[in-house]
């Protein structure tokens, strides 16, 4: 006899799953930030995945002040990993942009990461692999950030 899965069941599921996913792929992430502090690789993503974002902005995501914010981007700018420069509608705004090597620093901490990832995932049989992939598709339509606006 099998028991209907309800969502309380899944969602404890989702509970126990899901966070030592996030951190075995932060632990991967970090290992590969080439000399960076974590709070220097965070608002380098955050700097990649909000294009022009403001110095507020990414202060406020990083907890930390606006002061913190500025020296800590001095010093990526400094290793030209970000530019900063004046906003397109009020230049007293300041807007910062990932640099090419900004990007390569962050694809290459990706790639170490999806590599150990693989690994992990080889252990699964294919069918395996497909029933996880569905499972991440249905994640991703449920909580993605279209569905969270």
């Amino acid at each position: 006899m099998t028991t209907k899965p309800n969502a309380s069941n899944c969602a404890v599921k989702i509970l126990n799953s899901v966070p030592p996913t996030i951190w075995f792929i932060r632990k991967q992430m970090r290992r590969h930030r080439k000399g960076l502090s974590v709070p220097q690789f965070r608002a380098l993503y955050f700097i990649n995945d909000n294009p022009a974002v403001s110095l507020t902005a990414l202060a406020e995501h990083l907890a930390a002040s606006l002061p913190i914010a500025s020296r800590m981007m001095a010093a990526l700018e400094l290793q030209k990993l970000i530019k900063r420069g004046g906003g397109k509608n009020d230049r007293r705004v300041m807007e910062l942009a990932i640099t090419a090597k900004g990007l390569s620093v962050l694809d290459s901490a990706r790639r170490a990461t999806l590599a150990q990832i693989d690994g992990k995932l080889a252990q699964l049989s294919d069918a395996q692999r497909i029933s996880l992939g569905k499972s991440m598709d249905l994640l991703r339509k449920l909580f993605g950030p279209e569905r969270n606006s």
